[in-house]
């Protein structure tokens, strides 16, 4: 798999005279591949873009062209990670509190959310 610095190699030498021209699809596969990954690990669509020396919304077009379809659910992990305990007070046990992270599939990420938050911002997405 490519790297920033290769992928941008690539698109320079491969770049179209004219911009209806486009670029080889081979190439796009290969942007968007590269895309996909460093977006899963956490890198913003903008900076990712500017790397690759694209214009944002190339590369987000791109990706959405290249998206296989979508189920009309995603598929959620829930990772437990060790939480700080709060003391208990005089009404009951100590309890851990809930602090969720949501990530969409294009990579943006909100941490530290309630439930409620995430139920609120989900309802505000979808």
């Amino acid at each position: 798999m490519l790297d920033v610095s290769s992928a941008r190699t690539l698109l320079r030498q491969t770049r179209p005279r004219r911009s209806a021209d486009g670029y080889p699809s081979d190439v796009r596969s290969s942007v968007v591949a590269l895309a996909r990954t460093r977006l899963a690990e956490g890198e913003r669509l903008s900076v990712l873009a500017r790397g690759l020396e694209l214009n944002r919304g190339t590369l987000q077009r791109w990706l959405q062209r290249e998206d296989p379809v979508r189920p009309s659910f995603l598929s959620v992990v829930m990772e437990t990670t060790p939480q700080p305990v709060t003391l208990a007070g005089e009404d009951g046990p100590p309890q851990r509190p809930t602090v969720l992270a949501l990530v969409s599939p294009t990579g943006f990420r909100l941490d530290g959310l309630s439930l409620d938050d995430a139920i609120h911002a989900l309802r505000e997405l979808c």
